[in-house]
């Protein structure tokens, strides 16, 4: 923090004085709010708060949120929350705004069990109510994409993880290699078609690729929304949890290696808990490689704000081209070490 100076006046009593040149005041502004459930009053944690123009950031525990310093005027305000419908409004920001209450409606919505089913290129033959279904949690996995985005890029943070290696070879031994990792919340690589599969930057010799997975920001993103299609399948019971599942699949007009999978959000909060990540156009991508699949699973680091808490990727290798039938990668994480600030009690980051 840059502290200034103390500037010392010095009156010489000699000399005559100058008029005195009259300070211009700037006119500052400020929004104060708290958001709350419709149905219920009760305050919504962490709402995700942005203001046109003036940034985003989470309201706090209590719902509450302030903006500070702003010019007064005419501002566009948008609230998001997983589990609610979003809001939007306009409001007139002015130097005496009284403190605002904004509420948000949860979503109602029934989802069936799961029934898997195969499109193309995105058409439905579904009916209203199932493609009413279908937009509202694609709305809500849409919100968690931006959520984390927002929690990384301004409340960023490095995270500790462990990674586990195993190899397994044809004869059934083992070999198994552990280290230690440390990634910046805001190092990301956002997909972009035709860029999934990668030379291994780690290896100088060989052909060794890596998989570039996509993050949970991506499906938020325009490139990613474009080059696939995303449909409602139903319900499924994972780790003795009941999530809805999103399945995506690449266009056909993609002809480069890519993924399809599937996200799982929780049946109350409609928060991501697990995507899970299968990569197409296999032959193409590396000689040998029969399947690559990987399980990302989600926890809170603080209530209805998640970072990643595991990810395992599994390689199948077709048992003529090498040694090793099948390679697992694990990544679990250890700590979360914010950088600048944890949101919190109050968040009046600039």
């Amino acid at each position: 923090m840059h502290v200034p100076r103390a500037t010392i006046l010095i009156a010489i009593a000699s000399l005559p004085a100058a008029p005195a040149a009259r300070a211009q005041e700037t006119v500052r502004a400020s929004l104060r709010g708290v958001v709350v459930a419709a149905e219920t009053g009760e305050r919504v944690s962490y709402a995700l708060i942005a203001l046109d123009p003036g940034g985003e950031r989470f309201a706090d525990s209590t719902g509450a949120f302030v903006y500070t310093a702003l010019a007064p005027g005419k501002y566009h305000v948008r609230l998001r929350q997983v589990g609610y419908a979003p809001f939007d409004t306009t409001l007139v920001i002015g130097t005496a705004t009284p403190p605002m209450r904004f509420e948000l409606k949860h979503i109602a919505l029934e989802v069936a069990a799961v029934t898997v089913r195969t499109s193309s290129e995105c058409a439905s033959t579904d009916t209203t109510e199932a493609r009413t279904a279908s937009s509202q949690v694609f709305v809500q996995l849409s919100q968690n994409a931006e959520r984390y985005r927002v929690l990384a890029d301004r409340y960023p943070f490095s995270y500790l993880v462990t990674r586990r290696f195993e190899d397994l070879r044809g004869n059934g031994m083992a070999h198994v290699h552990t280290d230690t990792l440390r990634y910046d919340s805001n190092a990301r690589h956002p997909y972009a078609p035709g860029d999934v599969v990668r030379p291994d930057p780690d290896v100088s010799t060989g052909n060794a690729k890596v998989v570039r997975l996509p993050t949970l920001p991506d499906f938020a993103d325009a490139a990613f929304q474009r080059f696939h299609c995303f449909r409602l399948v139903g319900v499924e019971t994972i780790e003795g949890h009941r999530m809805i599942r999103m399945d995506f699949v690449p266009s056909r007009r993609l002809q480069t290696p890519d993924v399809d999978g599937s996200a799982y959000l929780d049946t109350a909060t409609f928060q991501v808990r697990y995507t899970r990540v299968r990569l197409t156009r296999v032959a193409d991508a590396a000689e040998g490689v029969e399947s690559w699949e990987a399980l990302t699973k989600f926890a809170d680091v603080v209530p209805s704000l998640f970072v990643v808490m595991l990810v395992r990727a599994e390689t199948r290798l077709t048992p003529t081209s090498r040694d090793v039938v099948r390679r697992t990668e694990e990544q679990r994480l250890m700590q979360v070490l914010w950088l600048r600030a944890r949101p919190g009690a109050h968040d009046s980051l600039p």
